[in-house]
């Protein structure tokens, strides 16, 4: 169902393909074991899964906006060696968090014949979901350009400069709904795949396993436990030019292996592919290299 400002729910068989399903909830009440072909993952497109949850870093937001230098390489280690990390001390309240969850929790728990009604923005049901929704967003924002301020620092720029390059930073979300699944080993929710935002900032279920994190070279759905995650995709105009920041590129070796390019043609590319890696970045690559 697609909303205001880019925002989406959207009830997600498990596939590699990362096709949406109108009525998975139906398929999954008609039979609980029962997995349709398409959606069993090849046994080499399959994660190598590794207990790693207790190793991820845990970054504290409030330490960063003290400028305490440490927490800042550790922001810094994330990028470099992991690409993900977890955010404590954001300062989002648990009563927003919590009504994000309630009601599109309350959401996907409506009769289908309901939650198929397109409207021209939001579903009039559940009554509070457009506020919980925008509260929540503009929370994640706030933390967003925050992230972008000590990502330009752990490069050595000024603080505003990622942000500054954004021209005004574009928000969109995703609410996904992923069923219980009979097969958790040979089913993924979401093929391997690396986000076309600038960061993606990510909200799920706290007790329920599903995300998996490629690191390394090595929780997918769930056989008991239905989740729902908020993905917050944070973006640049479309007709921003993205290329190699100076400070990236070696001055030993001044070769840039990515074009400029237009992060709207960028994108457009990108989505015209199958999720795989990042496969996507390959578009940007210039020919030569």
């Amino acid at each position: 169902m697609e909303m205001e400002n880019g925002n989406q729910m959207s009830e997600q068989v498990p596939t590699s393909r990362s096709s949406v399903v109108a009525n998975v909830q139906e398929m999954v009440r008609r039979s609980t074991s029962y997995v349709p072909e398409n959606y069993i993952t090849n046994q080499d497109d399959r994660p190598n899964c590794s207990p790693v949850s207790s190793d991820v870093p845990v970054i504290d937001l409030s330490l960063l906006d003290g400028r305490n230098e440490e927490e800042l390489k550790k922001l810094d280690l994330a990028c470099k060696h992991w690409g993900f990390f977890q955010v404590t001390n954001h300062g989002v309240a648990e009563e927003i968090l919590n009504n994000m969850k309630d009601t599109t929790s309350s959401f996907f728990k409506l009769p289908f014949e309901d939650k198929k009604k397109k409207l021209e923005y939001w579903p009039t049901n559940p009554p509070k979901l457009k506020d919980a929704i925008e509260t929540y967003s503009s929370e994640v924002n706030r933390v967003a350009k925050s992230l972008l301020g000590h990502l330009s620092l752990s490069m050595g720029m000024e603080k505003e400069a990622l942000l500054a390059m954004h021209k005004e930073v574009m928000q969109s979300l995703r609410v996904n709904y992923y069923p219980t699944c009979s097969m958790p080993d040979r089913v993924l929710g979401a093929s391997l795949h690396s986000d076309t935002s600038s960061i993606t900032i990510l909200m799920q279920d706290d007790d329920i396993t599903g995300l998996h994190i490629r690191h390394d070279g090595g929780a997918v759905t769930n056989k008991t436990t239905a989740r729902i995650s908020s993905a917050s995709f944070i973006m640049p105009y479309h007709d921003v030019e993205i290329e190699p920041l100076d400070q990236m590129v070696d001055p030993q070796n001044p070769l840039k292996i990515y074009k400029k390019i237009k992060y709207g043609d960028y994108l457009k590319e990108s989505l015209k592919e199958k999720l795989e890696g990042k496969a996507h970045t390959m578009k940007a690559k210039l020919e030569t290299v």
